[in-house]
């Protein structure tokens, strides 16, 4: 929660992702520190020659308006609702956490926004992984405790014991994500309109349903 630790992530960040042209941030005094930190290093003239056409745009929300990073809050809050379910009483290591980490991210990411066209039979729709990585990411398939292992492509069964005990947990995850993501969509949708207002579906709408496929689909 330093500002340094915050300068070297915004650096991590900006290595896998690009620099980005915006961002937005609450109040906190490391991304207030931060901001100053950078705004200085790009103010120096070698700096600026080079940054000038990819300078970022730092916008802060409003002093104790923690509601003005509500398209931000609620995603983080329900991923941390739904990892705090998950891991209840398990016990993972620190690399195991990243992969766990990594994973739900390329989960959440894969989430369908919209429908890029008016013809249905085109299944793939927009996600946030299409408009950073140019298509849906693909995390390794899990381990099930039921697949056969073949005991002499193994060394150690711990090791399998491991994968197979982190794929439960991701598939946990996912059952939860599943139920909290779409309950909460469906209590801004019936909350953020009057009843006489909502769009009546017709023959012909796209939905969004609930099934046990993969979430892109």
């Amino acid at each position: 929660m330093s500002a340094e630790a915050f300068i070297q992530a915004f650096r991590r960040f900006a290595a896998r992702r690009f620099c980005p042209k915006q961002m937005i941030s609450d109040n906190g005094s490391n991304f207030v520190a931060g901001e100053a930190c950078l705004r200085q290093i790009w103010n120096r003239p070698q700096v600026q020659s080079v940054m000038q056409r990819r300078k970022c745009y730092w916008k802060c929300i409003a002093p104790r308006a923690p509601w003005q990073g509500g398209f931000y809050e609620r995603m983080i809050g329900t991923v941390k609702k739904c990892l705090r379910k998950t891991l209840h009483g398990q016990k993972i290591s620190f690399p195991e956490l990243q992969s766990l980490i990594v994973e739900i991210e390329a989960r959440v990411h894969n989430c369908p926004l919209t429908y890029l066209s008016d013809d249905f039979s085109q299944r793939e729709s927009l996600s946030p992984s299409h408009l950073i990585h140019g298509g849906l990411l693909s995390p390794l398939i899990p381990l099930a405790e039921k697949d056969p292992v073949d005991p002499s492509h193994v060394t150690r069964s711990d090791l399998v014991e491991r994968y197979q005990h982190l794929s439960k947990v991701i598939k946990r995850w996912n059952a939860v994500w599943t139920r909290e993501y779409l309950t909460a969509l469906r209590e801004y949708l019936y909350g953020a309109s009057s009843p006489y207002n909502r769009v009546q579906l017709k023959p012909g709408n796209l939905v969004l349903i609930d099934s046990d496929g993969p979430r892109s689909e």
